[in-house]
């Protein structure tokens, strides 16, 4: 007995909203297990200087950042702050000038690791105690790191 070909074209149609659904689904949860992992992407500062121009001082971190993820991330924008001692960082403690840091747009791909520069000012008050916290080791820094994947925005905290 011949199948009637409006089975076979049924049949086929079928077979077809299957594989759209499937290769949906697929794309939809690698996405979302990336977004809920974001938390694994780490921000630390490696090496705090400080230089000086004819605009001013700043203090230049090295800013070590790394992406475990399966897909990049955008990094856009930076708050850092550096501060004498130990954290948490009290208003008398501050080296760096709050809301300051300047970094720049990176992409970072799927499982790489980089070293970007961050800058912040230092108020000409502060110069000389910057340099001798930097000289003796006793500053310290904090911040978050703001970063894009699949179109959305997460911060990273900055060790």
């Amino acid at each position: 007995m011949a199948v009637p070909r409006s089975g076979t074209l049924l049949s086929a149609l079928l077979a077809l909203l299957l594989v759209a659904t499937g290769t949906a689904f697929g794309l939809t949860f690698d996405a979302q297990l990336d977004w809920h992992q974001r938390d694994s992407v780490n921000a630390a500062v490696t090496d705090l200087s400080l230089s000086g121009t004819d605009e001013g001082h700043r203090v230049v971190a090295d800013l070590r950042v790394g992406n475990p993820l399966d897909r990049p991330i955008e990094l856009t924008t930076v708050r850092l702050l550096v501060f004498e001692g130990d954290p948490p960082p009290e208003t008398g403690d501050r080296l760096s000038v709050p809301r300051t840091a300047t970094v720049e747009r990176v992409t970072l791909g799927a499982g790489e690791t980089r070293t970007l520069r961050v800058e912040a000012d230092v108020h000409d008050d502060d110069v000389d105690r910057t340099r001798r916290a930097l000289a003796a080791g006793d500053a310290s820094s904090r911040g978050q790191l703001t970063a894009r994947m699949a179109g959305e925005e997460f911060d990273i905290r900055v060790e």
